[in-house]
Parts: C-alpha cells; sequence; structure tokens
C-alpha cells in the first residue's frame, strides 16, 4: 500500500508547486468559471450578448481600465495600459451561454489573479441584471 501511497503524493505535491492554474484559482473563482489557458479565465453565463457586453464594459470601468479598443462585431474588447494587455472576448452562439474570455498579461507574463478579478465582477454585474429582470 505504501507503495502506491507515496507516489501518488509526490504528484501532487510536483502538480502544485509547479503552479498548475488549476491548483492556483481553485476555490477563488465564482461558478461557471474555468480555466481554457496559461492566462485565460472563462465565464460562461445565460444570458444577452448585449448583457454581457455592458457588464465587461462597465466592470472594466469600475476597475479603471481604459478601454482603448472595442470591436463589437466580432465580440472584442482591449486595453493597454502601463505594460498590461487586458482583453475581453464575448461569443454566443444560438441556445449555449454566452462565453466571456478574460486574459491578463502583466510585463508579458500571465495574471491570473487580475484575471479573476475581473471576471468576478462581470459575474456580479451579470447576476444583478437577472435579478432586476
Amino acid at each position: 500500500m505504501r507503495k502506491i501511497i507515496t507516489p501518488l503524493i509526490g504528484i501532487c505535491i510536483i502538480i502544485s508547486l509547479c503552479g498548475c492554474t488549476a491548483f492556483l484559482i481553485g476555490a477563488g473563482t465564482a461558478g461557471g468559471v474555468a480555466t481554457v489557458g496559461i492566462d485565460t479565465l472563462r465565464l460562461s453565463r445565460y444570458t444577452s450578448f448585449e448583457n454581457a457586453w455592458s457588464a465587461v464594459i462597465d466592470s472594466f470601468n469600475d476597475s479603471n481600465i481604459k478601454v482603448t479598443s472595442q470591436d463589437k462585431k466580432n465580440g472584442l474588447i482591449s486595453s493597454f495600459q502601463e505594460q498590461s494587455i487586458i482583453q475581453a472576448q464575448i461569443r454566443k452562439k444560438g441556445d449555449e451561454p454566452v462565453r466571456i474570455d478574460i486574459k491578463v498579461r502583466k510585463k508579458g507574463l500571465p495574471d491570473l489573479k487580475s484575471a479573476e478579478q475581473i471576471i468576478n465582477k462581470i459575474n456580479n454585474k451579470l447576476a444583478k441584471k437577472i435579478i432586476n429582470e
């Protein structure tokens, strides 16, 4: 039994020390949020594209993130400021939930903590919109 347990514990320690994003954000993210890359979080919600778009814009403004480019047709919102790149992509296909991807890089490196803060603000704004409807 010890021959099985010891390697499993070792593997768990190695994974957690390597910075696996699933371990880094863990329970800190809200429901419906998933990691889709080393620098990208995805929120899936049943709402309209318009609600998602305005929630992202409002969340950027609330976080003092200056929007530097918008392409509503393709669902892209970007900010380039102080060595940070913040990008949001909003997608809606048919009856599927709206997908909001938030990608944050600071000085060229992934910044999942900032992405998590932004996506949680968006999620809260969308929840309030649903309650108020």
